[in-house]
């Protein structure tokens, strides 16, 4: 694996595993990061919430 970081953030990353022959390149651009990782843990609380309210109607 092999990291570059450009003066404007943007992360490429290039990996490849093993026994796999397949590479694989990856951009990370860090407000689409930030953004994408908000709504993450928005949906993830959203998800907690609704089994709480599944739970409580359980009783």
């Amino acid at each position: 694996m092999h990291t570059w970081k450009r003066k404007d953030g943007v992360t490429i990353t290039v990996s490849r595993g093993w026994p796999s022959t397949t590479t694989f390149l990856t951009f990370t651009v860090p407000a689409a990061k930030k953004a994408m990782d908000a709504e993450l843990e928005a949906n993830k609380r959203k998800e907690i919430e609704k089994q709480s309210k599944k739970s409580s109607k359980a009783f």
